[in-house]
């Protein structure tokens, strides 16, 4: 009989490849500005803390986003283990506000 899972780790994405400099950005370029940040991956020289890195490589299943960025980072932990992605774990999109005012 196969033995159940017993612990779930949740852990965030490395840092974005995504560098979009410091130029203002306009309310309808924001769209633009989000697709090109879930697109990017994770920075080149980014590695996962040793820690993170040694209890991911206690877990049977490792299960990530379709993001870039994620499947990246979960590639960087798992040292070439198998990783599970679907379309049905989404990452909860940025939500881009609609401020009435025109900020600098």
């Amino acid at each position: 009989m196969p033995q159940a899972l017993s612990r779930v780790l949740l852990i965030r994405h490395g840092p974005s490849s995504h560098k979009p400099g410091f130029a203002p950005v306009r309310a309808e370029d924001m769209l633009h500005w989000r697709d090109a940040y879930d697109r990017a991956g994770i920075d080149a020289n980014a590695q996962p803390p040793e820690s993170l890195a040694a209890a991911v490589a206690r877990c049977d299943v490792v299960i990530s986003s379709d993001l870039p960025r994620a499947l990246e980072s979960a590639q960087r932990l798992c040292d070439g283990r198998a990783i599970h992605h679907s379309e049905l774990l989404p990452e909860s999109a940025l939500p881009i506000p609609a401020l009435p005012v025109r900020l600098p």
